[in-house]
């Protein structure tokens, strides 16, 4: 069961809406369109995984997406969380496409392009570590919406 819903991200909104409103062959054009376009595949990538996690028994797991929490001033976005009564399951989506390398020495994430360039990400687990740090040291109290939780 779904205790919030997935919705289309902001910066998503924002960035359609930027592209709707700029002159034809504004200079900043194919930075914008860039933009979307990783906007949109991420997205996608979000829908596809909250595919899979809507086939789980209702009665025995609930989902969050996009939940937004604060911890000693930081502020966290984490795409997912997975809850049991046995299990806090904190579950990023990343939609890259090509071939991939885990650099553990720098933790980097590294995509070759067919030109031969390599494009740098950084690490999700590396985020991944730290939000099931978080999650592991801290109790997590709810509102009557669940439209956010606070640590």
């Amino acid at each position: 069961m779904d205790l919030k819903e997935l919705t289309p991200p902001q910066r998503l909104l924002k960035t359609k809406a930027l592209k709707r409103r700029l002159i034809p062959g504004h200079e900043k054009q194919p930075q914008i369109d860039s933009s979307l376009a990783r906007r949109k595949a991420g997205f996608w990538g979000e829908q596809m995984l909250s595919t899979y996690l809507k086939q789980l028994p209702n009665d025995k797991y609930h989902i969050i997406h996009d939940l937004h929490l604060e911890h000693n001033g930081f502020h966290i976005q984490i795409d997912n969380i997975l809850l049991s009564q046995n299990l806090i399951l904190p579950i990023e989506a990343k939609n890259i496409q090509g071939s991939l390398y885990f650099d553990d020495q720098f933790n980097q994430l590294i995509r070759p392009n067919e030109d031969g360039i390599e494009e740098v990400f950084e690490d999700p687990r590396v985020q991944a570590r730290w939000h099931r740090s978080l999650l592991g040291d801290c109790s997590i109290k709810t509102d009557s919406t669940c439209s956010h939780m606070i640590i």
